[in-house]
């Protein structure tokens, strides 16, 4: 199999599975059937299990093909990914120092 394809395949599975068992109608049902707590065991097995082959997808193919992230070769593009980072590494740093107020059960 194509390694692009079968990296999509997988993804999509993971994705696609993911959209299904958390609709509305679907979810319901299945917690009306099963219970709460078995339906989070499968959900986790459903996801465990389709992203575990995407993992394994991605490592065996993960040469093949362009390659497209060639910094070294384009000093202007390395000094604005370091910017762009150190700005990232900021802003997680002052999400995590002050308790969001917008977060459930945050004080008031």
């Amino acid at each position: 199999m194509d390694p692009v394809a079968e990296i999509a395949l997988w993804t999509g599975l993971f994705i696609g599975m993911h959209f299904l068992l958390s609709s509305g109608p679907v979810r319901t049902r299945l917690v009306a059937l099963i219970g709460v707590q078995p339906f989070r065991g499968i959900y986790s097995l459903v996801a465990i299990g389709t992203f575990i082959p995407m993992v394994v997808a991605f490592g065996h193919n993960k040469h093949a093909g362009a390659m497209l992230w060639n910094l070294r070769s384009a000093p202007a593009a390395r000094g604005l990914t370091w910017l762009l980072m150190f700005a990232a590494v900021i802003l997680l740093v002052a999400g995590l120092i002050n308790p969001n107020p917008a977060a459930i059960a945050a004080p008031s």
